[in-house]
């Protein structure tokens, strides 16, 4: 008889997949999105090449509450900058809500040459620090106080959920949020909502037009 073979004992696994903020609703993800999760999974490098980040020289007062609560409702407003991606990069799991902190860094009382220096280094660790897509937000930003009346505004998204364009509508409703909340213009229209565009895309790519487009081309390559 061979020896006995003794039971493995599994140990439990440390996830929860009910952790985290509840979910306000399931997108199909684009075609494009998918290229850039599957990249993601290649690894952190290719992850990287994906990160796009900016930044904002804010002269003048400022009101750092103001600005926290407008960067809390600008993500609340874009359901991009609060989705994760599913396990398959099939689907946006859009965050009923996102916790975004935005940490103040005080450098006036460093020099002209140590603010340049510590600038550049946030800058290049904003774009080599890793986004979790699974988990999220993919949307991240941090306040350079470099005077009183001076300040930078550091934000880094995934390309995943954000583009050069999408930087334009970020940093507008930013601008128009921190207005309406220290009073002094009113708040920005309702945004689209990522998911109507969903919506849209799905419905054009099997419509007439996109028929036609596909006829064509296949004849072309017939």
């Amino acid at each position: 008889m061979g020896a006995a073979i003794e039971p493995t004992v599994l140990e439990p696994a440390n996830f929860d997949p009910f952790a985290g903020p509840p979910v306000e609703r399931v997108l199909p993800t684009s075609e494009a999105q998918r290229e850039i999760w599957l990249a993601d999974q290649l690894g952190e490098d290719a992850s990287l090449a994906f990160n796009e980040s900016v930044n904002l020289r804010l002269r003048g007062h400022l009101d750092l509450g103001a600005l926290q609560a407008a960067v809390h409702a600008l993500v609340s407003r874009h359901e991009s900058l609060r989705s994760t991606l599913g396990p398959d990069g099939t689907e946006l799991l859009v965050g009923a809500t996102a916790i975004i902190d935005l940490p103040v860094f005080d450098l006036r009382e460093a020099s002209a040459a140590e603010r340049a220096s510590a600038l550049s280094r946030a800058a290049t660790q904003a774009v080599e620090s890793a986004f979790d897509i699974a988990r999220g937000p993919p949307f991240r930003a941090a306040v350079y106080r470099l005077a009183d009346a001076d300040h930078v505004l550091l934000m880094t998204a995934h390309h995943i959920v954000c583009d050069g364009w999408s930087w334009a509508v970020i940093t507008e409703d930013l601008g128009a949020l921190y207005a309406e909340l220290i009073g002094i213009a009113p708040g920005p229209d309702a945004a689209a909502r990522y998911g109507d565009y969903v919506t849209w895309e799905s419905l054009e790519s099997t419509g007439p037009a996109m028929r036609e487009h596909e006829s064509y081309w296949l004849g072309r390559f017939a």
